[in-house]
Parts: structure tokens; C-alpha cells; sequence
């Protein structure tokens, strides 16, 4: 089965990723762990840049990349630094659960899901999709930007035929599914490759703005180490705005040394398409605009998927962002 994680770029991320050791963790007082909740693909190309030229060094930070450990963060006493990436409503979920964790910065502002179809189909509109079978998981973000989708628009539901699982790219492949929620840079270029002459629908065209994946630290980190973590956020800065500043030296940087041209096209395309998504509307890179978060967390309560208030203002913090555009890293960071 074709899923954007098996698209050529998750090798060269699979490199940088190493098992982490607690001990070690605890012997270096520069080390930052980030976390992943999500695949490895190309949405980490600041993070990666950020560490291969050395932006994270510059801060005296080491980094090391690792899965997400499952773990009690009400028990965080803040002497190891561990910054996760993660969709901001599972986030929301984990706060709401009581787990003491703050987004100090936006990685994707805008979501990129995307509802995919092969353009045989003739889907022009949401209205078009009356009729259709429409794959998503409904444990995932794809799931949640259907519902808000559905919520916006005028389309019966009991017009489509759902298939409420992970199905990948696989029934658009096999032909088996009319529309499926994917990843826009992500699984368009899956599709690309394959060969499928696809459309896409946008949710943003629909007036769905909902916020994509956040960087999130614990609370006990943001007391004890605040210092460390503008330091990271200043070299993720750097980072991206290197990767949009100099995207051929970004590809000849993440691309494996076998990689064909054709694939080092497709991962300059890639970088191109994440754009819109972590920049909207020009926005600095981090900045996700509190009403980003009141609009996610106010559908999330009313689709009882929150059922315990949240204080926007103690979840989310935006003084160490400022902080990190206050003071710069060289040269390189040049776009706004």
C-alpha cells in the first residue's frame, strides 16, 4: 500500500533518528529531545536543516530526534528538555486530560488535509460529492477537518458512503475509493508518482482555517528552561528560513546521494507546497493567531470531543517566540 511514509524522503529523516537514552539525556544539560507523534516526512525540513547547518550548535544545543514515549508529564520535573511535534488537537485532547503541556509555536498554521480523487470523477464543488464513497480516519486530523468540512457545507451525509478507516492512498490507487483525505505535499506527490491524474478540494476554500501541527513543552520546562527553549525556536527559525531562502541547497541537503533528479524535483516541490501552509498569508514562521486556537478548541467542544474547559491562555504561549525574533540568527535569516 502507497502512503506518503514510504515517499523517498522518509529515508534520509530515518537517518537522523536514534534511540534515546535517558542517562545521556541527563548528562547534557544542552540536549533538546523532540518528539514526534506523527511520520517522519518533509514538514521536519527546518528542524533537519537547522541541524545539518549547524543553526542548533550556533544556540549550543544539541539536538536528538526520537518517537514520542508514552509517559505521565505531570511527573516532569523540567531537567530534560523535550519539545514534541504534534497535530494541535491531539494537543488540545492531551490538555483537557490534564497532561501539563503549553504550544510555545505553530509548525503548520493551516492544515494541509486535502480531500484527493482522480479527476475522472468530475468533483468541482462540495456539493459534488453527493454520491461519492469518501475515505478518512476518523481518529486522525484528516477526521476531524471531514467533519468540519461537512459542518460548513451543505452536503447530506447521506449522500456519500463513508469508510471511516486509514485506507492511505490505496482506494485511490486501486480505484476502489472515490475521495480520500490526505496530505496536500505529501500525498499529492505520492500520486504523482504513481501516475494518477487526481483534483483536490481544498477545506480552506470552504472555510475551513483550522491549525495543523504545533510545537509543544511541558510546563515545568517553560519554568526552568525557558532560555533553552528560545534557543531552539531562534535556531527552527534559521532553519526554515534557509530551507525557503535556499531551496536547491535544502534538496542537495536532504536528499539522499542515490536520489534520481526526478526525486529531487519532487522534494523542491514538496518544500514549495508545505509553504502556504506554515507561512499563510505572509505570518512569520511559529506564529499561529489566537483565533486559530479559539476556532479549533471551540468545534472540538461543540463535537463533545473536549469535555473539559481549557484556558487558551495558560495552553498556549507566544512570549518565547517573540523572544526568538527579538534577537536573530545570521545571515541566513532573512525572510518574513
Amino acid at each position: 500500500m502507497l502512503h506518503h511514509t514510504s515517499l523517498f524522503i522518509i529515508c534520509l529523516v530515518a537517518l537522523l533518528f536514534h534511540p534515546l537514552n535517558s542517562t545521556d539525556s541527563c548528562a547534557d544539560p544542552s540536549l533538546v529531545v523532540v518528539e514526534l507523534t506523527g511520520p517522519r516526512d518533509i514538514s521536519l525540513a527546518g528542524a533537519l536543516v537547522a541541524s545539518k547547518e549547524g543553526f542548533f550548535a550556533q544556540q549550543g544545543l544539541s539536538i536528538r530526534f526520537s518517537p514520542h514515549q508514552e509517559r505521565d508529564s505531570r511527573s516532569d520535573d523540567g531537567s530534560t528538555v523535550i519539545v514534541r511535534l504534534q497535530n494541535a488537537h491531539d494537543f488540545l485532547l492531551a490538555r483537557a486530560a490534564g497532561a501539563p503541556l503549553v504550544a510555545i509555536a505553530g509548525n503548520y498554521v493551516d492544515s494541509s488535509v486535502t480531500l484527493f480523487f482522480r479527476r475522472d470523477r468530475n468533483i468541482h464543488s462540495a456539493q459534488d460529492l453527493a454520491g461519492k464513497s469518501i475515505g478518512y480516519d476518523p481518529n486522525s486530523d484528516t477526521g476531524l477537518i471531514f467533519e468540519w468540512f461537512l459542518a460548513k457545507n451543505s452536503v447530506s451525509r447521506s449522500t456519500m458512503a463513508e469508510r471511516q478507516l486509514d485506507p492511505g492512498l490505496q482506494g485511490l490507487l486501486d480505484n476502489s475509493i472515490d475521495v480520500v483525505l490526505g496530505h496536500s505535499g505529501l500525498d499529492s506527490l505520492a500520486l504523482e508518482k504513481a501516475g494518477i491524474d487526481y483534483g483536490t478540494l481544498d477545506p480552506r476554500a470552504y472555510g475551513v482555517h483550522a491549525l495543523g501541527t504545533v510545537y509543544v513543552a511541558s510546563e515545568a520546562n517553560l519554568r526552568q528552561r525557558p532560555e533553552t527553549l528560545v534557543r531552539f525556536l531562534r535556531a527552527l527559525i534559521a532553519g526554515w528560513d534557509y530551507a525557503y531562502n535556499h531551496p536547491d541547497q535544502t534538496v542537495a541537503l536532504l536528499a539522499s546521494p542515490t536520489d534520481s533528479d526526478a526525486q529531487r524535483n519532487a522534494l523542491k516541490r514538496a518544500l514549495q507546497q508545505q509553504r502556504e501552509y506554515q507561512r499563510p498569508g505572509g505570518v512569520r514562521f511559529g506564529e499561529a493567531l489566537r483565533s486559530r486556537w479559539s476556532d479549533l478548541y471551540t468545534f472540538m467542544s461543540q463535537r463533545r470531543l473536549i469535555r473539559t474547559p481549557i484556558d487558551l491562555s495558560k495552553a498556549t504561549d507566544t512570549k518565547l517566540l517573540t523572544e526568538a525574533y527579538r534577537v536573530r540568527l545570521g545571515p541566513t535569516s532573512t525572510a518574513e
